[in-house]
Formats: structure tokens, sequence, C-alpha cells
């Protein structure tokens, strides 16, 4: 299976001019909050669009939610994100209020943030929908 060593090598190749990521390591089990912060600073400033699925793999934490959403938030070009969440067991609903705040910059363009079968156990298909479910009652 892929580790985290496997992710900080694909942190490691991405070419400055990426425009486009897509990435899935579903059901990837050995992965970790370590792996998803090989990606800090890693991310190509230019990035348009980003897929990054993280399906089952169930080691990560609301801590590694906080990191990939940090990256995310500074990338100032991004015009679409899909976060495939589902099945982390571990992410709460802190997870969700990072995100809505670290992901501005698509408010109104195409968001997606899927947490079916985690603590939230629910799919977000779009920031309004996100930001929503983050204010307090």
């Amino acid at each position: 299976g892929v580790s985290n060593l496997d992710l900080q090598d694909i942190a490691d190749s991405l070419p400055p001019n990426l425009v486009d990521l897509d990435v899935s390591f579903e059901g990837c089990i050995e992965i970790s909050n370590v792996g998803l912060e090989s990606f800090v600073g890693k991310l190509p400033r230019n990035l348009r669009a980003i897929r990054f699925c993280i399906r089952g793999c169930r080691e990560v934490t609301d801590e590694g939610i906080v990191v990939l959403a940090q990256q995310l938030g500074s990338l100032q070009d991004l015009e679409e994100v899909t976060l495939d969440c589902g099945m982390c067991h571990s992410l709460s609903d802190n997870s969700l209020g990072v995100l809505a705040e670290h992901l501005q910059q698509v408010q109104n363009k195409r968001c997606a943030v899927w947490f079916r079968g985690t603590q939230v156990n629910r799919n977000f298909n779009s920031f309004k929908e996100l930001s929503n479910a983050t204010r307090s009652p």
C-alpha cells in the first residue's frame, strides 16, 4: 500500500507549473497526518483545481485536515476543490470549521467536501453548505 513516505515523494515531485491536481489515496490505511504534512509548502502556487481523496485513511485526524486546509487556503487561484474524507472515522466538526475558514477563495466557485462515514456523517456539495454547517445554531 501507499505510505506516508510515498506521499512525501509525491509532494516533492509536484511540478511548480501544475494547475490541476487529482490524487487518490483511497483505502491507504497507512497514511496519517504525517503524510498530509508532506504537502506543506509543496502545492504549486498556481493550482486552479484540486481533487484530493483520502477516503478510508483511518489514521487521518482533524489535525491532518487543519494542515491540508491551511495549505489550500494559501492558493489564491483555486477555482475548484473536491476533498473526499469519507470513512475517516476520527474527523469531527473541527475539520469543517477549519475548511470553511481556509476555503474562502472558492466560496462562489466549485467546492465539494465529503464527510460521509465520519463523526460529521454528511457530504457538502458547495461552500455555502459547508459554511452553513459550521455556524452555531
